[in-house]
C-alpha cells in the first residue's frame, strides 16, 4: 500500500511538473506571438509611413503644376476679358465709320 501511494504522488509530481512546464511554454509562445507581432506591424508601419511620404512629395509636386496651370487661367480670363475690349472697340469703330460714311453721302 506504501509502495501505490509513493507512485501515486511521483505519477502526481511528475504531471504537476509536466503542466507547469506547458504553462511556462504557453506563456512563453505567447510572449514569442507577441514579440512577433509587434515586429510585423512596426514593419507595416514603417512602409505605411514611407508611402506617406512618397504621397506627400508626390502631391506637392502637382501643387506646383496646379499653380502653373492656375496662372494660365488667369492668363487666359484676360486675354478673353481684353477680346472682348477689343470686340466692343471694333463695334463703336464700325458705328463711327458707319456714320461718317453716311454724312460723306448726304
Amino acid at each position: 500500500m506504501r509502495r501505490l501511494a509513493v507512485v501515486a504522488i511521483v505519477w502526481a509530481l511528475a504531471a504537476s511538473a509536466i503542466g507547469i512546464l506547458a504553462l511556462v511554454e504557453e506563456r512563453s509562445g505567447a510572449d514569442d506571438e507577441r514579440r512577433t507581432t509587434a515586429t510585423a506591424l512596426e514593419r507595416i508601419q514603417r512602409s505605411l509611413n514611407e508611402r506617406i511620404d512618397a504621397l506627400d512629395k508626390r502631391l506637392e509636386s502637382q501643387q506646383g503644376t496646379l499653380d502653373g496651370l492656375e496662372g494660365r487661367v488667369e492668363e487666359t480670363e484676360g486675354a478673353g476679358e481684353d477680346a472682348a475690349a477689343a470686340r466692343e472697340a471694333l463695334t463703336d469703330l464700325r458705328k463711327e465709320v458707319q456714320d461718317l460714311s453716311d454724312k460723306i453721302e448726304e
